[in-house]
């Protein structure tokens, strides 16, 4: 088909020069009439007329989609194959663009935006991918998220309660003091608040079958040790009640076998299978608890990290959950034993709790994303 779109037509001037002339004259052919080989377009302006020879060539479909969480700059057409194309991906709001998915088309760089590139002598598929990436909460809402998901804005005053941490789901959802029904376990959940009024969300943890790898906490930060707390809770940090009786010894009373809890020659315990010590990970069906074996196959106490995530272990070796107190430090440790750090946390009491880059319980008065928050002696949050 002739494509006419962008011709410009440049007229001599009666009283000299040259000029473009944009607008008010007809083509014939007429613009998208088909066409074989080369032909003559006539181009008429008022009383004047102008030919020139054109060579016809064979356009390919171009199609581009973005789906609904975005937009493009095209949706394609006819291209000639050589030619220049440009297509720009624009996400909504609260979205990313992630990247191009093409078909008839090789892509270097399948997150360039804009997309440039020469049409093929053949037909190309273009879809945009977007994310959803949040987006600040409505001016004038008080909100706070609980450890295991966060609170993000929308359009319309809406607001998205999303489960961001593996095995995490909704446990409860307030809005301006009243719970809302019908959103525990969910992964997510959209309301509406209005400003000036408040949102807020706390997360349960649902354990697997097995240790996930959690999201690797900001250990990069070190405060000031807060001071001893009196929790009016008393978070024990005694032996867990999960422990063998004999907090020494993970089978105190067992015959070394070739398989099961052993005591080598350093006096450190291991877990054999088959004769072979066991390392990692390991869950004891026995005491039902999980222990942490070093590379050694030891079983490793106290303060062991996995990657980039803390955990913490009993003298028994069992993993602990829930708080516990170390060198004058209260720290909390999720259902997946994983340490909590940089985050709100509300307890099974109600109280919040906030819990600095490397974990340590804030107490007195702290400086949080730029708003200054007062806790007491036991880390409970002055509202």
């Amino acid at each position: 088909a002739l494509d006419l779109t962008g011709l410009q037509v440049t007229a001599t001037l009666s009283g000299g020069g040259a000029g473009v002339i944009t607008g008010g004259y007809t083509t014939s052919p007429a613009n998208g009439a088909v066409l074989t080989e080369s032909t003559t377009v006539t181009v008429a302006y008022q009383s004047q007329t102008t030919t020139f020879d054109v060579t016809v060539s064979e356009g390919y479909a171009l199609s581009v989609t973005a789906g609904k969480n975005g937009s493009v700059s095209t949706s394609g057409g006819s291209r000639v194959a050589g030619t220049a194309v440009s297509v720009t991906a624009t996400p909504d709001y609260g979205y990313k663009f992630t990247g191009w998915t093409a078909s008839g088309l090789a892509l270097t760089d399948k997150t360039a935006n804009p997309l440039t590139f020469t049409m093929p002598a053949g037909a190309v598929t273009l879809a945009a991918g977007f994310e959803f990436v949040g987006a600040p909460v409505p001016w004038g809402v008080d909100y706070d998220a609980g450890y295991g998901g966060v609170i993000f804005g929308a359009d319309g005053g809406q607001c998205l309660v999303l489960a961001t941490q593996p095995n995490y789901v909704i446990e409860a959802i307030t809005v301006d003091g009243k719970r809302l029904d019908g959103v525990q376990n969910l992964k997510e959940f959209t309301t509406t608040v209005a400003p000036k009024r408040s949102i807020f969300a706390t997360f349960s943890y649902k354990a697997p079958a097995y240790v996930p790898d959690p999201a690797p906490p900001a250990d990069d930060e070190d405060p000031a040790d807060p001071a001893d707390p009196v929790d009016p809770a008393d978070p024990s940090d005694s032996v867990d009640p999960a422990d063998p009786t004999d907090p020494t010894s993970p089978a105190d009373d067992t015959p070394v076998t070739e398989s099961g809890w052993v005591q080598n020659e350093t006096g450190a315990w291991e877990y054999l299978t088959d004769g072979e010590a066991e390392t990692g990970w390991l869950y004891d069906t026995n005491y039902k608890a999980w222990y942490y074996l070093a590379e050694s196959g030891a079983m490793q106490t106290g303060w062991v990290k996995d990657g980039s995530t803390w955990y913490y272990f009993t003298t028994s070796g069992t993993m602990k959950t829930g708080w516990v107190k170390d060198k004058n430090a209260w720290y909390y440790l999720a259902g997946n034993g994983a340490m909590v750090a940089g985050k709100w946390l509300k307890d099974t009491d109600g109280s919040w709790y906030y819990l600095s880059g490397n974990g340590k319980m804030l107490t007195g008065k702290q400086s949080i994303g730029g708003k200054t928050y007062t806790f007491k002696a036991n880390g409970v949050w002055v509202s």
